[in-house]
């Protein structure tokens, strides 16, 4: 597999529900510590590096387990700032500062949305300081919402220039019969593929046809996307040590 080290500068991470979370609706601290040594790894060599998080409705949910139903805009709520606090506590120990950005569809809507976020974006980056970005699911109506934050790392990818999306799953990558498929030669159609298993079944909505849908975004703007696996090396993953799928451009 290809070494993108080099090859790449702005790098988003986005990890799905499944990957930062427990079974019973915690926080994966293992998973968070993972990234952010990583991250430091990262920032120690010169990358601008971004992550895309998912998580905050079913940290919601363990949090307030007694409310019964359908109610993710308040677990949003809830489990945003607890997410956050792990982020934060977690990245201080390796002297890395984080910050929150919370979007939706009308941040990327207008040349003016976009030109401010991207001048608060580049401020962060260039300071090392790491964008810890999820959307505002608490205030997203149909309108304005992404879907999954599986697109909304591909317009962070695209909209604010950065050259990879490493998106981390529960899996090594895309499977055929069973192995990982290193580099797909077809147009992303999801019956090329064995099932992998949805996220929504802790508060996730992603899924195969998602990461997709978000590697086309990517590969069709010039970017690279590699899917990997969000419980092995992170940096090994980026040098093509570890197994996983890459999609380039068009």
């Amino acid at each position: 597999m290809e070494n993108l080290f080099d090859r790449v500068r702005g790098i988003v991470i986005k990890i799905g529900t499944a990957g930062i979370t427990t079974i019973e609706n915690g926080i994966n601290k293992d998973v968070i510590d993972r990234v952010a040594r990583s991250c430091e790894y990262l920032v120690d060599n010169g990358k601008y590096v971004s992550i895309v998080t998912s998580g905050a409705i079913a940290c919601g949910k363990g949090e307030v387990v007694q409310y019964a139903g359908n109610h993710d805009e308040r677990f949003a709520a809830i489990g945003q700032p607890i997410l956050m606090q792990e982020y934060r506590h977690i990245f201080s120990k390796y002297g890395i500062k984080v910050a929150q950005i919370l979007l939706t569809d009308d941040n990327f809507d207008s040349v003016k949305n976009l030109d401010f976020l991207k001048r608060m974006y580049y401020d962060l980056v260039k300071h090392h300081e790491i964008p810890i970005i999820n959307e505002n699911d608490a205030i997203a109506s149909e309108e304005i919402t992404f879907g999954d934050n599986d697109i909304l790392a591909a317009k962070v990818t695209v909209d604010l220039n950065n050259d990879l999306l490493m998106n981390l799953t529960a899996y090594d990558g895309l499977l055929k019969d069973g192995k990982v498929v290193e580099s797909p030669l077809d147009n992303y159609e999801t019956a090329y593929y064995d099932d992998l298993k949805n996220e929504v079944r802790r508060g996730g909505s992603g899924g195969l046809e998602s990461k997709l849908k978000s590697a086309k975004i990517c590969t069709s703007n010039g970017r690279i996307c590699r899917i990997g696996n969000i419980n092995k090396d992170i940096i090994g993953i980026l040098k093509g040590e570890v197994l996983s799928t890459t999609f380039y451009p068009d």
